[in-house]
C-alpha cells in the first residue's frame, strides 16, 4: 500500500503528455464557504510546469493539482498525494 507523500518532500514526476496521472490528495482550504483548515481526501490529477515556448499550456506554465469530485471554489492548498491503489481482482 502506498504511503503519503508531502508535497514539500516531492511531487509527481511527469509520466506523458500535460498531465501525470490520477492521485488522492489531501486538501487544507484556507478560509471560504468552509472552515479554514478544514481537511480533505480527493482525487486529482497533477498538471507539471510546461516549458516557456509551449503556449498551449495554460494557466501561466506553472504546475497544478486539478482537483476531481468536488467544486474547488473555496481556496485550498495540496498537502500530500499518493499513487491511486490497483483496484480489487474482479471475482468471476
Amino acid at each position: 500500500m502506498s504511503e503519503w507523500i508531502s508535497v514539500r518532500e516531492r511531487l509527481p514526476e511527469e509520466s506523458q503528455g500535460y498531465s501525470c496521472c490520477d492521485f488522492l490528495v489531501v486538501v487544507k482550504t484556507h478560509g471560504g464557504i468552509l472552515p479554514n483548515g478544514y481537511i480533505s481526501v480527493h482525487k486529482a490529477q497533477f498538471m507539471p510546469a510546461r516549458p516557456k515556448d509551449d503556449e498551449a499550456f495554460w494557466p501561466g506554465n506553472t504546475a497544478y493539482w486539478e482537483i476531481f469530485e468536488a467544486e474547488m471554489t473555496t481556496p485550498f492548498e495540496v498537502t500530500h498525494w499518493m499513487p491511486l491503489p490497483e483496484p480489487p481482482k474482479a471475482e468471476i
